[in-house]
């Protein structure tokens, strides 16, 4: 379904229409995904449709909670809490974050970017000085992993009101 929808989308060049919080190719996925408004602007930069796809394609794969085991060898992979996925000859910026639900926060998808190689290192070192002002706390619940076979699967926190994002 997903590739019908890619494919249809990418005929009506309406790639950028899937960008959307609503859109129907990410609404079934196990993880939400949460697009920031510097991927969506680098997303529509991308000149190749071919491109766009294998960059819809992984986003649907991250949200499925599909994750690479293969290291990037020409980025320094160092970085505490961004993680960098190459998509040929771009590299697509992401972490796990935390939203708050009702009475309880759950583990999301933030994706930062899609972006070419001299971009990403400072790129990455502004999102890592961002992590920084997050609580020791918060940040042990978004590296927590749970896993079913080979596939991640995103955690609940209870209660919210001791989990606080921010230091103070």
């Amino acid at each position: 379904m997903c590739k019908l929808v890619l494919h249809v989308k990418q005929k009506l060049d309406e790639l950028d229409n899937l960008l959307n919080a609503d859109s129907t190719i990410f609404s079934n996925t196990r993880w939400k995904l949460v697009l920031s408004d510097g991927f969506r602007k680098s997303f529509i930069e991308l000149k190749s449709p071919q491109l766009n796809r294998e960059v819809l394609q992984k986003l649907f794969k991250l949200g499925g909670g599909w994750r690479t085991t293969v290291k990037n060898s020409d980025i320094c992979d160092t970085f505490q809490h961004a993680k960098v996925y190459k998509v040929r000859d771009f590299y697509l910026i992401w972490n796990t974050d935390m939203e708050k639900k009702e009475r309880r926060f759950f583990q999301i998808i933030r994706i930062w970017g899609i972006l070419s190689h001299k971009h990403v290192a400072r790129t990455v070192q502004h999102l890592e000085n961002l992590f920084s002002m997050y609580t020791d706390d918060y940040l042990d619940h978004c590296r927590r992993v749970q896993t079913e076979g080979y596939v991640f699967i995103f955690c609940w926190v209870y209660p919210f009101s001791r989990l606080v994002p921010f230091i103070l």
